[in-house]
């Protein structure tokens, strides 16, 4: 054992049986304090971008976001949030160029999967939508998310009851899951049954006081 590792044996049981887990160790990483530095205030604009975008401020923060160094820009968790501003400025074009780095990068994420699934509705893509739905469907069947795309593509297939079913299914998968909700409810006011139209826009209201499309 050199001077720069250390090696611990953690005893821990499984399935019954003493097992000893050897870990080995390395020093921490150093840092510079400009790396660190640069690292706070990428981070600090990643916070920035998030709240503006909470806050309508979809301008501000796309501008914050495609500031970002490659390395931050490219993850998860910022494609998502880019994603989600450019479909909510209607931009659905540039929302699924996001969308496909997403999957690519990340594919098993789930997260905004329902959205990326209304955005190739808004922008008519059958072929696109029923394999965002099978690809979900392959290790997500449960989810919200899997289910409403589930749903956009019988919608827009035309079989509306099949995406009743789609979009019920969802929420009940997860009752606080407002989209679900609102998909829900803009398809019974397709059907012009705006009484079911109305409770299920209310529910979303419920689920998430900000969801302005169910207003």
């Amino acid at each position: 054992m050199t001077a720069l590792q250390k090696r611990c044996v953690l005893p821990f049981r499984h399935h019954g049986h003493r097992v000893k887990l050897d870990m080995q160790f390395q020093k921490p990483w150093k840092f510079h304090n400009n790396q660190v530095s640069s690292l706070m205030t990428d981070l600090e604009s990643i916070a920035r971008a998030t709240a503006d975008a909470v806050a309508y401020k979809y301008h501000s923060a796309l501008s914050l976001f495609n500031k970002l160094p490659k390395h931050f820009r490219l993850t998860s968790y910022v494609l998502c949030k880019v994603a989600r501003v450019c479909f909510e400025t209607q931009r659905y074009t540039a929302a699924l160029k996001e969308f496909k780095e997403l999957v690519k990068r990340d594919p098993y994420c789930v997260e905004e999967m329902a959205t990326y699934s209304s955005c190739l509705w808004h922008l008519n893509d059958v072929t696109a939508l029923s394999c965002l739905a099978h690809h979900l469907n392959a290790f997500a069947p449960n989810r919200p998310e899997t289910l409403c795309a589930a749903g956009n593509s019988a919608n827009l297939g035309r079989d509306s009851d099949e995406a009743i079913r789609f979009f019920q299914s969802a929420v009940k998968a997860d009752e606080l899951f407002p989209y679900g909700h609102f998909l829900l409810g803009s398809e019974f006011s397709a059907l012009q049954q705006f009484g079911k139209s109305e409770d299920c826009f209310r529910k979303a209201l419920a689920a998430c006081p900000r969801h302005y499309n169910a207003l």
